[in-house]
């Protein structure tokens, strides 16, 4: 897969990759070092108390597919984005195209077939939500991506890093398959292998959406759990220099 080749040589440019440090853009775009990403991690998947560990063993590069800021205003005048209070529009950190002319073509193609894919899928979980078809369709009308996920696809070298928890409760191993794509739904498993690339997709709501448990889900008995929130005053900054350890 083309993106898997560009993923490999970018993150062979050792210290040059460390010019497009996430911090350097406040948009929460860029390279994450080793440690430099804080997980939670629970002792016990039934268990919704966690503990954050000291940092991440990876590294990873973080874009947004950023042809929604310019397709908003050209399709729905009425519907603009509010004021940048958190600074995150704008484009991408990329690499200079004298160090790797395709990246970015490749990126955004690759994220472009995957947002096709996200929105099929959405369309299909609706009815297991008492909801129609198209529920959702309002809210992905135009693209774009945050963090914060209802679906990931993770795209795999040939590495194998992934399990999955079967309904025994055991973790098995999920071989990767050339040519496909695996669809995670719900809490994302995080799993580190050594020397594995991995290139997740996160598909979720707009980062200046206000999200809240669907009325049809909640009754007298049933309270909404989640107390509504805007996505993005869940935002912490990073330092400005990656970490060095």
């Amino acid at each position: 897969m083309p993106a898997h080749r560009w993923a490999h040589r970018f993150f062979a440019l050792l210290e040059q990759k460390r010019e497009y440090f996430v911090a350097k853009s406040k948009k929460y775009r860029g390279f994450m070092p080793v440690y430099a990403e804080e997980i939670p991690i629970a002792d016990d998947l039934s268990e919704r108390t966690e503990k954050k560990a000291t940092g991440a063993l990876l590294e990873s590069f973080d874009t947004v597919l950023v042809r929604k800021f310019w397709l908003i205003q050209q399709r729905a005048p009425d519907n603009v984005l509010p004021p940048d209070t958190y600074d995150l529009y704008g484009d991408n950190q990329w690499p200079r195209d004298e160090v790797l002319p395709k990246f970015r073509e490749t990126d955004l193609l690759y994220c472009t077939e995957a947002l096709t894919h996200c929105r099929r899928l959405m369309r299909s979980f609706a009815p297991s939500l008492r909801l129609y078809e198209g529920f959702s369709d309002p809210v992905m009308d135009f693209p774009g991506v945050t963090t914060t996920n209802a679906l990931r696809f993770l795209s795999q070298d040939n590495v194998p890093a992934l399990q999955v928890r079967n309904a025994r409760g055991e973790w098995v191993v999920a071989p990767p398959i050339p040519g496909t794509l695996v669809v995670n739904i719900a809490d994302f498993i995080n799993l580190t292998g050594q020397e594995r690339y991995s290139i997740p997709f996160f598909f979720g709501v707009d980062y200046n959406t206000t999200v809240s448990v669907l009325p049809n889900c909640v009754s007298d008995d049933r309270p909404a759990s989640f107390v509504r929130a805007q996505l993005a005053k869940t935002y912490v900054p990073y330092s400005e220099e990656p970490s060095t350890r």
